[in-house]
């Protein structure tokens, strides 16, 4: 018989430290010896960049030109008051009513008129009787409810008119007795001599506060929004005379401007010909063109979940390169992966300053590595790589006005904005059942800024249906009746198909037109701001099947010098699709009249 023993033999630990948790290393030569078989100790440039040196040449914003207006100067004087951003500056519309408005902005001039009163009371101006003054001291510019037609208000709006009505002062025409250089600034008799002087300082806060309250154009500047094709279009430049580069951005429509608006335009000026021909001077204030040189050092660039550069060293785990599932033809994800695990380590980050609204251009780049090596670094996009081969590139314009090279254009554009919701929409869409396309008005504006569904207003229908053909019908019995044309609501308004030019066949364009009326002085007219375009005439290319929303919203945004930036723009998307207004013509409908 065979017995077989085993003998188990395995350490105790008999003291309190325990030394194997620190993982301690006793040969580091072993450590550089599997770091030099992992190829770590060997490359051609090993040398890290130490300082990097630049030379910047940057020219500045001097022109615009909205739409097909003239071209306007931009800044010039370095403050932030004649160098705005280009969003509101593009966008704006006028805010304030216009003269020939029937409607008033109600809202609008109350609180204009509770603000003067306000600015007479910090100003410490008094009647005779040292009382602050009150709407009564200026009769002929209270608000009267009278001056409305109640037909063009609706019930909230008519609720607010009567409560303010005689109470308080009508702000937009203070404004325009004060703005009328034709008479003096309206004076109330109950205040004393000594107090005109603080008067006058009021009255002039009271205008700047008005002009300043929202972005508005010129009364003759031109506008870049573009009512045909439902976009804005605009150009600006850089630089002057030879070193001129205009940059154009002819389909903005998203409400959120961005590099990739702009392209460069090598054959447009933004210079008047009396400016091209004479010798170039310099502006005033900042100049056109600034060379600056700077010396900084280079910093490694990182990102989330970047490998680390050693081999021996604990990584963190939020992000798992080799665990990337991909195929051998997914070439973005390789792409990625190649540069997180092969040169993840070899980017480095040069932040160059740049001035707000202006083309930046590096003409000179050389680094300095950590053996004393200088390397002149040279633009990728400048090599010449055969004819018909380009290098991709991002944020860089290839070509520039004077040939000197790629260049960033760094235009002054809000961080963010806060919007309203609409407070007008129209919607272009096509009708495939009644073969027509509608511009629908959906929602307009209040008198008291609020927005106001047209569906859900008071409203009749503008085309009537017809009176039946036949005669009259028994009780009991029915009858086919023929009908001419159905009713539709009167704030659809038809897109009617004409040819682009009179007389030619091909090109079609859309007209807005209006719907039959028995009555045509109460045809139904467009009452918003969108539609109220003289001779819209839109491409038919541009109402497409899925249609087109225009809204117009309230933007505020604060601009980097602080002040505050209010005004009154549109966007264009994409719309719902097909709608159906159910318009028939010429159709025969059975009636049925009571029996009773």
């Amino acid at each position: 018989m065979t017995l077989t023993n085993w003998i188990r033999v395995e350490p105790e630990a008999r003291s309190e430290e325990l030394p194997a948790r620190n993982a301690c290393v006793h040969d580091p030569l072993w450590l550089l010896g599997r770091q030099w078989q992992f190829g770590e100790f060997e490359g051609e440039d090993a040398g890290s960049p130490i300082e990097l040196s630049y030379a910047l040449v940057s020219d500045s914003m001097t022109r615009y030109q909205l739409g097909d207006g003239e071209p306007q100067p931009y800044g010039g004087s370095g403050d932030g008051s004649e160098s705005p951003p280009l969003e509101p500056l593009v966008e704006r519309e006028p805010v304030r009513p216009r003269t020939n408005e029937s409607r008033t902005d109600i809202r609008q001039a109350v609180e204009a008129g509770e603000h003067f009163l306000r600015l007479l009371r910090q100003a410490e101006v008094t009647g005779q009787d040292g009382s602050p003054l009150e709407p009564a001291d200026f009769p002929e510019f209270r608000l009267d409810a009278a001056e409305w037609d109640a037909a063009e208000l609706d019930e909230e709006e008519e609720r607010y008119a009567m409560v303010v009505s005689g109470r308080v002062l009508d702000g937009e025409a203070l404004l325009q007795a004060f703005e009328d250089d034709t008479r003096e600034h309206p004076t109330p008799a109950a205040i004393q001599n000594l107090d005109r002087e603080r008067y006058e300082e009021a009255v002039t806060r009271f205008c700047t506060w008005y002009r300043d309250m929202y972005d508005e154009p010129a009364p003759d500047e031109s506008s870049a929004w573009d009512p045909d094709r439902m976009e804005y279009r605009f150009a600006v430049s850089t630089g002057a005379d030879a070193t001129e580069t205009v940059f154009e951005a002819d389909s903005y429509e998203s409400g959120h401007l961005d590099w990739h608006s702009f392209s460069v335009d090598d054959d447009r000026s933004l210079q008047t010909e009396a400016e091209g021909e004479a010798e170039p001077t310099e502006p005033e204030g900042e100049p056109a063109t600034e060379t600056r040189e700077n010396r900084m050092v280079p910093t490694v660039a990182s990102y989330p979940g970047m490998p680390a550069p050693r081999y021996w060293e604990f990584e963190d785990g939020n992000v798992n390169l080799p665990a990337i599932d991909m195929a051998a033809e997914d070439l973005s994800r390789l792409i990625i992966q190649e540069f997180g695990l092969v040169s993840g380590d070899d980017w480095f980050v040069a932040p160059v300053p740049m001035t707000v609204g202006s083309l930046g251009r590096i003409t000179n780049l050389e680094v300095t590595t950590t053996f004393g090596e200088r390397h002149e670094i040279d633009s990728l996009l400048e090599e010449d790589r055969g004819e018909g081969t380009s290098l991709w590139n991002m944020y860089t314009f290839p070509e520039t006005a004077d040939g000197s090279g790629p260049g960033l254009f760094l235009p002054p554009l809000l961080a963010d904005t806060l919007e309203t919701e609409a407070v007008e929409e129209v919607e272009f869409a096509r009708d495939e059942m009644a073969n027509v396309g509608w511009a629908i008005e959906r929602t307009v504006e209040g008198s008291i800024g609020q927005a106001l569904s047209r569906e859900e207003a008071r409203s009749g229908a503008t085309a009537p249906p017809t009176e039946p053909t036949a005669g009259p019908v028994e009780a009991g019995e029915s009858e086919a009746v023929y009908r001419l044309m159905g009713s539709v609501p009167e704030y659809w308004f038809p897109l009617l198909p004409q040819p682009a030019t009179p007389g030619a066949i091909g090109e079609i364009h859309l007209k807005l037109g209006r719907l039959l009326s028995t009555d045509p002085e109460s045809a139904s007219a467009p009452h918003g701001r969108i539609l109220d375009e003289q001779d819209l005439d839109i491409p038919e290319e541009e109402v497409s099947r899925a249609g087109t929303t225009v809204t117009r919203t309230y933007q505020l945004a604060r601009w980097m010098d602080g002040s505050t930036r209010v005004w009154s723009g549109r966007t264009a998307q994409v719309g719902r699709g097909d709608v159906s207004s159910g318009l028939e013509f010429d159709w025969l409908e059975e009636e049925t009249p009571n029996s009773g």
